[in-house]
């Protein structure tokens, strides 16, 4: 084993001086592994005054049953971490477990507990990049045994006082033919720059840009999200503020009743990631006509569909050959399957081999990029959808435009809250859902840290509003 240097093995920890406040990276960073949706957590990285690295998890969306379970990481992987990329030979760290009111408790069941303070047993500088590395075991009511693989890149000496950060009074928007506008409210606190949205092709989202006022807050600012031809890979992405990129927030966004091709990105081979473009898929009202229409991923690109001979063949109807019952009319970015006599509201129409073909070229020179980028797989379009949406009407998950009234605020203990209240949810500033009741005008917060939060309001109709709350 190698030795640990010599001032090393004289000093235990160093008492830091926080008064250069360093975001942390994880506050309230979500964990969510793609293959496993069960196993989604909050978790928070600090520095504390004495030193020592204090790593909480908290549960997503109200879980009841959210600890870390074995102590968090095998002892092999606490010995292996490292500071600035040297593992000294010998443990850097001394692992204690228990919860944030008592972070000497005796760990539950199976080790679990929901803080772990790792004590440094040698100086480590502030900013210094800590690196653990390996299987985190954690328990969700939904899942008592989860164990991903995840890398965590730590700043030692940096907390989550005065972090950039926003939430947003929903986490998800849905939209439908008959629903195509949805709103929420978006606020914000320590801010250094403009929160910047992000989105999909085929959505308008307004304002897309913000600036936090002088004092680095955004309150309650309305943002009016519409489906305009839609997409289907739509997204959200919500960034900038000076926030780091663990904290930029995604909001999910699901969308049915509307065609399979709604300005979908397709690629070579279907691999996500050669010769982009969008397709879209229409029928017409007499519904003897189905239209691909394809436009450009990249600006400086000009996109059209190969020749009718390589496009569009093998077309199936409900799994019939449709061979003799069609026409293709071709256009270089617009094709169309004509058929001899109406179909059916939908039926499902199916396009086989190398079912779309098409070609890339470089809008300026005119020079080709790709002229046989082509999908294999069977492509599928339901007939009698398309891409429009109402949107002048019906705002579901509507955000008012009143603040909810709350009191009192600031609050030690008990919140009303005034009006039809349906459920009422509390946020951290980081997004993360710590308090949740339904049916009731009161909210107990005296379990609260003291800090400012975002409370949500649902009433009886559906529609949500919000205001910040000071707890002390």
């Amino acid at each position: 084993m190698k030795k640990i240097n010599f001032l090393l093995l004289f000093v235990v920890a160093t008492v830091l001086n926080l008064s250069a406040q360093i975001p942390s990276e994880y506050c309230g960073y979500l964990i969510k592994p793609e293959n496993n949706p069960k196993a989604t957590a909050y978790i928070t990285f600090e520095t504390n005054s004495e030193g020592n690295i204090v790593i909480s998890i908290a549960p997503y969306d109200g879980d009841n049953n959210t600890y870390f379970r074995n102590s968090g990481w095998v002892d092999g992987i606490i010995n292996d971490i490292t500071v600035d990329g040297d593992a000294s030979g010998a443990p850097y760290f001394e692992r204690t477990i228990g919860t944030p009111e008592d972070p000497d408790q005796a760990p539950q069941a199976h080790g679990s507990a929901s803080q772990i303070t790792l004590k440094p047993l040698a100086t480590i500088a502030q900013g210094a990049k800590i690196v653990i590395n390996g299987v985190l075991e954690y328990e969700t009511s939904m899942d008592d045994n989860l164990w991903p693989t995840i890398k965590f890149e730590y700043t030692y000496g940096s907390n989550c006082q005065n972090v950039p950060a926003i939430t947003t009074t929903v986490d998800a928007i849905s939209f439908s033919p008959e629903q195509g506008v949805q709103t929420f409210k978006l606020s914000g606190e320590n801010l250094t720059s403009d929160i910047v949205l992000a989105y999909s092709k085929g959505l308008t989202v307004t304002p897309s840009t913000i600036t936090p006022e002088s004092d680095g807050s955004i309150t309650d600012k309305t943002i009016t999200v519409k489906w305009e031809g839609g997409a289907s890979n739509p997204y959200l992405n919500i960034s900038g503020g000076g926030m780091l990129v663990n904290n930029n927030k995604d909001i999910d966004i699901t969308a049915t009743g509307f065609s399979e091709f709604c300005n979908k990105i397709i690629s070579q081979g279907n691999n996500g990631t050669q010769f982009l473009a969008y397709a879209t898929a229409t029928t017409s009202s007499d519904l003897k006509t189905v239209t691909f229409d394809i436009a450009p991923y990249n600006e400086n690109e000009n996109t059209r569909w190969a020749n009718s001979g390589y496009l569009l063949n093998n077309v199936k109807i409900n799994g019939v050959d449709a061979t003799g019952n069609y026409q293709k009319e071709y256009g270089e970015t617009s094709t169309s399957l004509v058929f001899n006599s109406p179909l059916q509201k939908g039926d499902v129409l199916t396009v086989e081999g190398a079912a779309f073909v098409w070609q890339i070229y470089n809008a300026t020179t005119g020079d080709a990029i790709e002229t046989n980028a082509f999908i294999d797989p069977i492509q599928s379009y339901t007939v009698g959808c398309d891409c429009k949406a109402d949107t002048t009407t019906g705002i579901a998950n509507a955000v008012s435009n009143t603040e909810v009234k709350i009191y009192p605020n600031p609050a030690v203990d008990t919140v009303y809250v005034e009006g039809d209240v349906n459920e009422i949810a509390i946020f951290s500033l980081q997004g993360q859902q710590v308090l949740t009741n339904s049916k009731t005008n009161t909210v107990d917060v005296s379990g609260l840290a003291s800090g400012l939060y975002i409370v949500r309001v649902i009433d009886g109709s559906g529609a949500q509003s919000s205001a910040k709350l000071q707890v002390k």
